[in-house]
């Protein structure tokens, strides 16, 4: 994973999870069950563009 791709999964995962926070704090439960099924997605898309640098050029 190049340096790009990882300072923007990182951006997009601690947005996130700052917004699950924030969404859990205050009390909106259903904002919290889409925040945390936003933060899966991202999690989910990391890894998926993680392992698809990684095993790009194992031709």
């Amino acid at each position: 994973m190049d340096f790009i791709g990882f300072a923007a999964l990182a951006i997009i995962l601690s947005a996130s999870i700052h917004s699950l926070v924030v969404s859990y704090r205050r009390g909106e439960k259903a904002n919290t069950l889409i925040q945390s099924l936003g933060l899966v997605a991202a999690a989910v898309a990391g890894l998926q563009y993680f392992y698809a640098g990684r095993f790009a050029n194992l031709k």
